[in-house]
């Protein structure tokens, strides 16, 4: 049944880019301020007082986790997302889904056995109040959930409903700082299978959201649950009681784009199940990081703080904004804008990335590949010879060709093997690149990559030379931690004429071209070949 779970969350998370292509050429109405600089109706499990502004449509996602040294593997995490949108009136309607297939952090009776949590919810929220200094809304959420219990019932999906009712009230103690109020029940079952479960539950949630600039939030908050039922699944299976807290910093990267940082010792992510806490015991902290955008001039009239209009983008900067053989670009693809990248070569490497973006600065992934092998490379830095998908994006922060001292984008991907037994693998890093007159431009790329108990690191760096006006040589390689062998590139692309596509020829020690294959050197050295074809789907 584990198979299952990981399908739901190879599927949740495929379906999270589907939607947001679907919904990047949004245009309705526009508020006057962008939608991501207002209070958030909802700080990570924290609600608020206020609502989206009139006419806002926003998609959220993103996944919190135990620090990699604890659970299993990577950690144990959730992965979340929604969608939420209001119109003219003071009704604000939600959906969302979450996905947790992982061992609990210990053991619940003795056991460890892997656990499955599939849930799909949709909310509610209407403004009662609403002024410069106060704003009381009523919520209410419902929300269907399906868990595979391993380490409590057997192998049988065990389904229920969960269902909530809030009155969050925001009152602004002065133009910065803001105290939200939270009462509310929720409701679960008293039993699962003849377990204990948790049952009804009042609650009272306070937290403060400071804003000292437009750009920024700062928020915190504590829930405590009153019963009669409970939030915590204990070590020996019973139900008790424990506080949600919350912290988080939440920045707006662009007027569309904003991204939080929180910690939590709370599981769910919804509204009907935010008061649950990790199990067992409720007291391990989880970090994690959302994504939320606001598409279109719905969102905002503008598309980037700082130089707006933005300037035009020239041949050159569509070079660069191709990923190197081995290094991430610093810059992302134009709004609207899609690309395949199919490639591969000897030793058995095959790869296919598909990459997108919806808006301006912000890009999204999906990457599938079955890394090189030629019998060097051990499960210590390659912990299957499966292939792997892979998903994420990446965020540019700074724009050299608006401004800025330098490109810079972060870059973040998760991913399993297709085949079971799996293991996950998170990849990340920051790209910053400078054109040197109009022919070089040269690239920094720190990464590193978690799987299991192994940490990888690297520190890549890479030089693009363009000759006349196809050709581009590039030579890239990446020092890594650990005392390995030193990964490198080195070769050409070639920029079809009259077409939006570019062929690779290079050779590399590099297992793969996209996430951990970046960072392991086999002993022998290999040719790859790569085509890149772009399109546009719409104009933003």
């Amino acid at each position: 049944m584990r198979a299952f779970g990981s399908r739901m969350k190879r599927v949740w998370l495929g379906s999270s880019l589907a939607v947001a292509m679907a919904v990047g050429a949004f245009t309705d109405a526009a508020s006057a301020d962008p939608v991501v600089e207002s209070i958030a109706p909802r700080h990570a499990n924290l609600d608020t007082g206020y609502l989206l502004p009139a006419g806002s449509l926003v998609l959220e996602f993103g996944s919190h986790q135990t620090a990699p040294d604890t659970g299993a593997g990577t950690g144990t995490q959730l992965y979340h997302g929604g969608i939420d949108w209001r119109g003219a009136g003071p009704f604000q309607f939600g959906v969302d889904a979450q996905v947790f297939d992982d061992p609990p952090i210990s053991a619940i009776r003795g056991s460890t056995e892997n656990v499955t949590l599939l849930g799909f919810g949709a909310n509610v929220k209407y403004q009662i109040r609403g002024d410069a200094r106060m704003s009381v809304s009523a919520l209410a959420g419902l929300e269907y959930f399906a868990i595979e219990p391993d380490a409590t019932a057997g192998d049988d999906w065990v389904h229920g409903a969960a269902a909530t009712l809030k009155l969050p009230a925001s009152f602004q103690l002065s133009p910065e700082l803001h105290l939200h109020l939270v009462p509310g029940v929720t409701f679960f079952p008293d039993s699962l299978e003849g377990y204990e479960f948790f049952g009804t539950n009042a609650h009272m949630g306070a937290g403060l959201t400071w804003q000292p600039t437009p750009r920024l939030q700062a928020y915190g908050g504590v829930t405590g649950s009153f019963g009669p039922g409970g939030n915590t699944v204990t070590a020996n299976g019973g139900i008790d009681r424990t506080p949600v807290w919350t912290a988080g910093l939440r920045y707006a990267v662009t007027p569309r784009v904003a991204l939080d940082a929180f910690a939590t010792n709370g599981l769910g992510m919804s509204p009907a199940t935010d008061l649950v806490t990790l199990f067992p015991g409720g007291d391990e902290a989880l970090f994690g990081l959302k994504l939320t955008y606001a598409p279109g001039a719905q969102g905002s009239q503008r598309q980037a703080y700082g130089a707006d209009p933005l300037a035009p983008v020239t041949p050159r900067d569509r070079q660069l904004a191709r990923d190197g053989f081995t290094l991430s670009s610093a810059d992302t693809l134009s709004p609207g804008e899609a690309r395949a990248a199919l490639g591969g070569g000897t030793d058995d490497n095959a790869a296919l990335a598909l990459q997108f973006s919806p808006d301006h600065a912000i890009q999204l992934e999906a990457l599938v590949e079955d890394y090189a092998e030629d019998g060097s490379v051990g499960p210590d830095r390659n912990p299957s010879e499966d292939a792997r998908y892979m998903f994420g994006g990446r965020l540019q922060l700074l724009d050299q060709n608006n401004g800025d001292a330098v490109s810079l984008s972060a870059r973040l991907l998760a991913g399993r093997d297709i085949e079971r037994p799996t293991t996950g693998v998170l990849f990340g890093g920051l790209s910053a690149s400078r054109e040197i007159g109009a022919a070089t431009a040269v690239t920094v790329n720190p990464r590193f990559a978690v799987f299991g108990d192994e940490e990888i690191g690297g520190l890549g760096l890479g030089l693009n030379h363009v000759i006349g006006r196809n050709w581009q040589l590039i030579g890239e390689i990446t020092p890594v931690t650990g005392g390995e062998e030193a990964v490198w590139a080195a070769g050409a692309r070639y920029a079809l004429d009259g077409m939006p596509a570019s062929l690779d020829l290079f050779a590399t020690n590099a297992i793969g071209r996209h996430g951990l294959g970046t960072l392991v050197a086999q002993d022998s050295t290999r040719i790859g070949l790569g085509v890149s074809f772009e399109t546009r789907l719409f104009r933003n």
